[in-house]
């Protein structure tokens, strides 16, 4: 990385107080192992007739439009404990990859980090290249090039890494030859002329209403959709943690079931053991903790709608920072790791001490 890079993202942490945490949080190699063999076993999941069947039985028309890709940028969300790490969630809409491996560069630069567990550099060639391996991939791709990119979300420019992974992707990948453009998923008039989306967009399967071109450009494989609604509802809904759960596939899953294989009252008075958790949302909407949560909530929350999840707290710094781990994966592989650092419930860019942070060898 140039010193050019350097300043940028350094310039980047100053006007992003609490995104980028100038520390880091020590992993063993046998922890990641652990976690490289949990999502190779998660993969060979989704190549199970069955398991689709169980994840996909009555769900809309995009999750069930498979185009053969794997999906750019999956992570799996940790908290570690004293017996090792615990699978909090499965994503396929990560964020913060290209962010954290620029600003372990930066650390690395600054001597705060001396023994990196991923090389930043070989994590930033594995993301490009994930690009065109999604684009080979596509059943559709009639032997072309990859040639032009679209980075589509809702509002791109509020979201917390903005210049670092918008407009740094869309520079990057620029730099291979390829046409980008970042569009507004919500004000999308058209995709032609697009070979990939780089989806971003939250409305997972394109069921509201201002995500008509994004729907219809799927089912008719007008291009490329990366990350997939086929995968998020195979790998990212947390029905797969009770299908972990049942099956008993790793000690790294809590506990998980359905809600409504409970009986309320037997587990109000539980609650304190659990997380509730909606099936199929993301940023921490819509989940409460059990000791948290108060009677009336607690009532109105829709059985069918949630899983409960026991409690696993996360580990914490010694500044007090809730330490959560996320792994990058393309497939079954995983591509690189950062920590994030965060005051509160959930991660939410406000302690000024937080953010993301690089792992180091323990």
């Amino acid at each position: 990385m140039s010193m050019e890079g350097v300043a940028f993202i350094e310039d980047q942490a100053q006007k992003n107080p609490g995104a980028y945490a100038a520390t880091s949080i020590p992993i063993s190699a046998e922890t990641l192992q652990q976690a490289q063999t949990l999502v190779s076993k998660i993969f060979s999941l989704t190549e199970n007739p069955l398991f689709q069947q169980w994840m996909l039985e009555g769900h809309t028309e995009a999750a069930l439009h498979s185009q053969g890709v794997l999906s750019l940028f999956g992570a799996c969300d940790y908290h570690m404990t004293k017996s090792g790490l615990q699978l909090i969630e499965v994503n396929t809409h990560a964020g913060g990859a290209i962010a954290g491996a620029l600003w372990q560069k930066a650390l690395e630069e600054k001597k705060i980090v001396k023994r990196p567990l991923f090389s930043a550099d070989a994590a930033l060639s594995s993301f490009w290249e994930a690009f065109e391996n999604e684009w080979g991939l596509y059943k559709k791709n009639g032997g072309r090039k990859l040639k032009t990119i679209a980075i589509v979300d809702d509002a791109p420019e509020t979201q917390p890494y903005y210049e670092v992974e918008f407009v740094g992707t869309k520079k990057m990948l620029e730099e291979r030859g390829i046409m980008v453009s970042i569009l507004d998923a919500s004000s999308l008039k058209t995709l032609e002329g697009i070979d990939l989306v780089y989806n971003r967009c939250c409305d997972f399967y394109f069921e509201e209403e201002r995500h008509p071109i994004l729907k219809e450009a799927l089912l008719t494989d007008q291009c490329c959709f990366s990350p997939s609604p086929y995968m998020h509802a195979l790998t990212a809904q947390k029905d797969i943690l009770v299908y972990m759960t049942e099956e008993n596939i790793s000690p790294l899953i809590p506990e998980t079931r359905f809600f409504s294989s409970w009986n309320r009252e037997a587990l109000w008075k539980e609650r304190r053991h659990w997380v509730f958790k909606p099936r199929d949302r993301y940023q921490g909407k819509g989940v409460y903790r059990g000791d948290k949560i108060s009677r009336t909530y607690f009532d109105r929350l829709p059985p069918k709608e949630y899983i409960v999840q026991r409690f696993v707290a996360p580990s914490e710094t010694p500044e007090g920072l809730k330490t959560e781990i996320r792994f990058y994966h393309y497939g079954n592989t995983i591509s690189f790791g950062v920590a994030r650092l965060y005051h509160g419930q959930i991660m939410g860019f406000q302690d000024p001490r937080g953010g993301v942070a690089p792992l180091e060898v323990l």
